[in-house]
């Protein structure tokens, strides 16, 4: 239950491209950068995760960050009301940069949140260094879109590791992670992803342990399915 009231200041802004509408199955549009759309989460058998045209069809080829905004936009007829950005978008950050908000703006769409892929789950010092660092530039970066939210990560299973070796780099991150966020108006949200921190209670653990306000969790039910948890138990838990 404690989880599930961190979550709920997150879940409505955080509102990924739908196609939602009568008895239709969940339709979640990715930007791909470079080849074809792919299936993002076979196990989650009732999602169609594929990047599709405005007739419901796969789109062949690439898709550019402006294009993939410029489809959000058309998706608003379906209920659309914004996008998600990822760290890896961008292939000239400092330039597409200021372009992709006025974009977003001019359509008509909400930045609820932005997302990288940081990985506190590091034996090295300098590798868990330079995962702070990133994680920092993606705050300053949140706060350069005007995005509230900046979804982050626990960290990756390392061979030889478990989650109790490395808990502490964890929490040291993200603890330090949060007091950066916090400084510069920035909430982070801690997804369960993966096999450290995949399962509520870990999520939860991590949190309380950090104890900072400025670090909340974003629930992905489909990773729960992957470290077989019950998104439902999860979210009550």
């Amino acid at each position: 239950m404690k989880l599930l009231k961190r979550l709920l200041p997150f879940l409505l802004p955080i509102l990924l491209l739908t196609g939602c509408g009568g008895g239709a199955p969940f339709t979640r549009t990715i930007y791909v950068p470079d080849g074809e759309p792919v299936r993002l989460r076979e196990t989650v058998r009732s999602a169609k995760v594929w990047v599709l045209d405005e007739n419901g069809k796969p789109v062949a080829g690439k898709m550019d960050l402006p294009g993939f905004i410029e489809f959000a936009a058309r998706q608003q007829e379906n209920g659309a009301q914004g996008v998600e950005l990822l760290d890896y978008f961008w292939r000239d950050r400092d330039s597409e940069l200021p372009k992709a908000k006025r974009q977003i703006a001019d359509a008509g769409l909400g930045l609820g949140i932005y997302s990288i892929g940081n990985d506190f789950f590091q034996p090295d010092r300098g590798a868990w260094q330079k995962q702070l660092d990133d994680l920092k530039t993606g705050v300053e970066v949140a706060g350069k879109l005007g995005a509230p939210v900046l979804r982050v990560f626990s960290g990756n299973a390392k061979p030889g590791y478990t989650l109790e070796d490395g808990l502490t780099w964890i929490v040291d991150g993200l603890a330090a992670g949060a007091e950066y966020a916090s400084r510069h108006g920035i909430t982070l949200a801690l997804e369960n992803h993966g096999l450290m921190a995949g399962r509520s209670d870990q999520v939860r653990k991590i949190i309380d342990a950090v104890g900072s306000p400025a670090l909340r969790a974003n629930l992905d039910t489909g990773n729960f399915l992957l470290v077989n948890q019950n998104p439902s138990d999860a979210a009550k838990e």
